[in-house]
């Protein structure tokens, strides 16, 4: 009796199962890209985070910025919702000794408006592959 238990949990796992992985294969997916500019300047070097709003069944995203630009792509893209947007970038206020070369010290260069108690938001609509969102921050 035990064996046939196994057997009939063994069966309902290999035939549902695959199924569920399936419909999250077929989440769409949008790909986000854009410029991040501070003060009027492109951000040399950064993250931008995209943390699903209420309402939004999705994950967590994001991206490095570079020169100014970044692109999400991470398991193809962001799903449609909407997203509280963080963007974080550190400057180097002292560099490190030759006594402690792990002592450089940072801190945040971008406002916490934008990244801890974030006001940026971004809607991802449904039915487009691409979307552009540029992000001009100011002090």
């Amino acid at each position: 009796m035990p064996n046939k238990i196994i057997f009939v949990l063994f069966a309902l796992i290999s035939f549902y199962g695959p199924g569920c992985s399936r419909q999250q294969d077929r989440i769409e997916r949008i790909t986000v890209f854009g410029e991040v500019t501070f003060q009027g300047v492109p951000l040399e070097a950064g993250i931008l985070s995209l943390i699903p709003d209420a309402g939004t069944e999705a994950s967590p995203s994001g991206a490095e910025i570079t020169q100014g630009k970044y692109r999400v792509t991470n398991k193809g893209g962001v799903a449609p919702g909407k997203y509280i947007v963080k963007i974080m970038a550190d400057r180097i206020v002292a560099e490190a000794t030759p006594v402690d070369p792990d002592s450089v010290v940072t801190e945040q260069l971008i406002p916490e408006k934008y990244n801890s108690s974030s006001m940026l938001t971004l809607d991802v609509p449904s039915g487009v592959q691409k979307l552009e969102a540029n992000f001009a921050l100011e002090k």
